[in-house]
């Protein structure tokens, strides 16, 4: 699994930066969008530094000597590396939509904007908390914390683990607990699953919301059938994610 993955970022970087360097010294492509797309393509390796830098986190002495030991990256590394993945991808798929745009309109179709106001508002904070959902569900893995709490909604019979528990002092590194916070909710496990249901919680609701919004007569007929498809399909998965959980 590892071996396949590497060679298929390789050959991502292979296929991105061997064409984008071919129409970029034949000034067949705008200098605008020439820039766009080497700024894609150093992402691209910084993703492959970042990865690099994330294995390495598990690969001590220590775990090499010990029988028996399993290899663990940092939590923080892998979270980081997800994160340019996901932003990586975000800039991939919005530069080739604002390509296929253009090229609409160019060849007649009319001009469609982005949405306004309120509505623009509640797509991109919709699309935030999946952002940092995923983010913790990072944390989740790099921490096996998955493996404390089997049951949903419920974690131990109760909503919420007890407050020392999600706060449990010995995180602390520094004298004087002054890190005790933020040191659990980034590396105590099951601070972390915690945050992860509460943020899963939380995009399943804002998706729903998002879906049901559409169906109001002026969101309806200012949002193209696409975008609506678009977030049937979104809620959809969201409903995926719940059974699957």
């Amino acid at each position: 699994m590892e071996w396949g993955h590497r060679v298929l970022g390789r050959l991502i970087g292979v296929v991105f930066v061997g064409p984008l360097a071919y129409f970029a010294i034949r000034k067949k492509i705008p200098k605008s969008m020439t820039l766009r797309l080497s700024g894609l393509a150093l992402l691209i390796g910084a993703q492959g530094a970042l990865g690099w830098y994330m294995v390495k986190s598990g690969l001590e002495d220590s775990l090499m000597e010990t029988p028996g030991a399993v290899p663990r990256v940092s939590q923080y590394r892998l979270a980081s590396h997800l994160g340019m993945a996901f932003l990586l991808y975000l800039g991939m798929f919005g530069t080739g939509m604002a390509v296929i745009k253009d090229f609409k309109f160019a060849k007649g179709a009319p001009w469609s904007g982005a949405a306004e106001g309120g509505s623009r508002r509640f797509f991109l904070g919709s699309g935030w908390i999946v952002f940092l959902t995923a983010l913790s569900g990072a944390f989740v893995a790099g921490l096996d914390a998955g493996l404390l709490y089997n049951e949903f909604p419920l974690m131990g019979g109760r909503l919420a683990p007890p407050a020392d528990e999600l706060f449990a002092p010995e995180y602390a590194k520094n004298a004087d607990k002054s890190d005790k916070w933020w040191r659990n909710i980034f590396e105590n496990p099951t601070t972390v699953q915690f945050n992860h249901r509460v943020l899963a919680t939380t995009t399943y609701f804002a998706t729903a919301a998002l879906y049901a919004r559409t169906f109001s007569p002026a969101m309806s007929a200012a949002l193209p059938p696409l975008t609506r498809m678009a977030t049937m399909a979104a809620f959809a998965m969201a409903n995926v994610q719940v059974h699957w959980a």
